[in-house]
């Protein structure tokens, strides 16, 4: 059976009320040991997110456990996260599968595994979502920044979780998207989360300053 039908199986049989916890449970088992292999197939990962959202909104209690040890684990072959990282664009920005979960119980679960949940979560989070047409930080992340935004290890992993995405033409519009969106958080009582939203707005305005002065190179002849 092909990847295709595969999700499609699954899907109409997780919908059933009938279908037990332990259907759930052996599927998330067999989605891990995929992406616990030397070579796992990198089309799995959008083939099996419509599961994995049935797994994460119907059957949280069960089978989170199963990617949460997965993902805190220190097995480096593994690429279980590519399947909770969100696909970003610079035209668009999806909500990932983690959205399923509410921010309390990811909160929550970065509190049970202090040392290394909050870090993992920033390198996965879906970061921006777009409300008519303003642009503000997602609240799975506004929650998280709130929580544990003056650690530098979350500062590191969110940095590198915003220029983690695909892009055709001028960045700039993004980077101010993202400024739009950072400028909104309330950070009056968090010097150290002040400091750092800061620097971020700063390296923004740099980056936003080089992709205009690029664009005036090219259009004179100078690229």
């Amino acid at each position: 059976m092909d990847a295709h039908h595969f999700e499609e199986s699954v899907n109409r049989l997780l919908k059933y009320e009938e279908i037990n916890d332990e259907f759930a449970i052996n599927i998330s088992k067999e989605i891990i040991r995929a992406f616990t292999q030397e070579k796992f197939m990198v089309g799995l990962i959008s083939d099996l997110e419509s599961v994995i959202r049935i797994l994460l909104s119907n059957y949280r209690d069960v089978t989170w456990p199963i990617f949460s040890d997965a993902l805190l684990s220190d097995d480096r072959s593994s690429y279980v996260a590519t399947l909770f990282r969100p696909d970003n664009s610079a035209k668009y920005y999806s909500d990932g599968v983690l959205s399923e979960l509410s921010e309390g119980f990811l909160i929550q679960w970065c509190n049970e595994n202090i040392e290394k949940a909050p870090v993992i979560l920033a390198e996965l989070v879906p970061l921006f979502i777009k409300d008519d047409e303003t642009y503000s930080l997602h609240p799975i992340a506004k929650s998280l920044i709130y929580t544990f935004g003056d650690r530098p290890d979350v500062q590191s992993a969110i940095d590198s979780n915003m220029w983690s995405f695909s892009s055709v033409g001028s960045l700039a519009p993004y980077y101010e998207k993202q400024i739009e969106a950072i400028e909104k958080l309330e950070t009056d009582n968090n010097p150290k989360l002040s400091i750092w939203c800061a620097k971020m707005i700063k390296g923004l305005n740099e980056r936003i300053d080089y992709e205009k002065g690029r664009e005036e190179e090219e259009k004179v002849g100078i690229l």
